[in-house]
């Protein structure tokens, strides 16, 4: 082997000896400049960075339906109208009930989209006209008060008839008492209470009614006719009775009239629940 050739070999020995100046390895670097290689050149020559990953569009906010009220229970407040038909007062009596004003209360369940159920319970004040011998006989009785207290369980298929406006029929069975307050009664002996009294039965409601919505979902304006017949009469006033007169003699005291029908209207206020 001459000199040269043995002075090349150690030159190439002495160049492979030597490390990368860099920090990274030589074949890194090799790939990053390969991967330079390959990325788009920007305009003044520097390879371009790549793009960030897109992201999809966001999704549109979730809106929950709302699920419509349904109108399941009414509550309501009426005023009351009622007067007693046909009233019947004893042989040789015109004593009779007047027509009176009063309140209700009532509720109403529905149980079928058709049918509801319901309770009320109503007061009303008449007053008792009388002439004289009405309730004893010669004796001048004053006017006095009579209340009727009534309660009642109901059944009322409906019928909607347009948006807010239904009517419907009602059919039950209650039981109402009426009763007075001690009246005073004045003969030629003289000055002597009547005791109070009380005249109660069994009654049929039936009758037509309508609803009208005033505020949808809360408020509506109702409305009733009824009849109701009565059976089974008791109680202190629907017996004759005995008093005792000015002279405290024992006097015969009629009965109170008796009412075979009550008719009542009534206009009020439901709550919707």
């Amino acid at each position: 082997m001459s000199a040269r050739e043995t002075f090349g070999r150690a030159i190439a020995l002495a160049l492979a000896s030597i490390p990368c100046a860099s920090a990274q390895p030589c074949h890194a670097q090799q790939a990053t400049t390969s991967e330079q290689a390959t990325l788009p050149k920007q305009a003044n020559g520097e390879a371009a960075t790549a793009p960030p990953p897109s992201r999809p569009p966001p999704l549109p906010p979730l809106e929950l339906a709302a699920l419509p009220k349904q109108r399941r229970l009414d509550l309501g407040a009426s005023v009351l109208l009622r007067s007693a038909t046909f009233s019947r007062a004893p042989e040789a009596s015109r004593a009779d009930i007047s027509p009176g004003m009063g309140a209700s209360l009532w509720a109403r369940l529905l149980v079928l989209p058709e049918f509801m159920a319901g309770v009320s319970a109503g007061w009303t004040r008449s007053s008792l006209q009388l002439a004289r011998g009405d309730f004893v006989a010669g004796a001048e009785v004053e006017e006095g008060p009579i209340d009727t207290f009534d309660f009642e369980l109901l059944a009322l298929p409906t019928w909607p008839v347009a948006d807010g406006v239904r009517l419907f029929a009602l059919l039950g069975l209650g039981y109402s008492i009426s009763s007075t307050q001690v009246l005073i009664a004045e003969d030629a002996t003289g000055t002597f209470p009547l005791p109070d009294r009380d005249r109660s039965h069994f009654i049929v409601p039936l009758g037509l009614g309508g609803s009208l919505t005033l505020v949808p979902n809360w408020l509506s304006l109702e409305f009733s006719l009824k009849l109701a017949p009565t059976f089974s009469d008791i109680g202190s006033g629907s017996e004759a009775g005995r008093v005792l007169d000015g002279s405290g003699k024992v006097r015969a005291l009629e009965p109170l009239p008796a009412v075979p029908v009550w008719f009542s209207q009534s206009l009020g206020l439901g709550l919707l629940l």
